[in-house]
């Protein structure tokens, strides 16, 4: 009979993720990944664990920026750029 165990070990959980079991280890330590230690040498995690630290380390891309009134934040190093290509400078000279 076979057991499948709830926790993973080290490099179950760096498979699980397709990372290294080196960042796992180190996140670990940093306290940025939640996991049990129930002896000195053992560490091991659960899938839900896993799962909520990949997805805290989620990056907008951007295609997926939000749209803010009208003006896309975007990669204009803190400058507004209209989303119909109409400046705001230009959209009030022309009111």
């Amino acid at each position: 009979m076979i057991i499948e165990s709830v926790y993973l070990t080290t490099e179950q959980a760096a498979t699980y993720l397709g990372v290294s079991e080196t960042l796992i280890l180190r996140e670990f330590k940093a306290g940025r990944l939640a996991g049990f230690r129930p002896a000195k040498r053992v560490v091991r995690f659960t899938r839900e664990d896993l799962d909520a630290w990949m997805t805290k380390g989620r990056v907008e891309t951007d295609a997926h920026r939000r749209v803010n009134n009208g003006y896309v934040m975007g990669p204009t190093r803190g400058r507004r750029r209209s989303v119909a290509g109409v400046t705001e400078a230009s959209a009030r000279a022309s009111a």
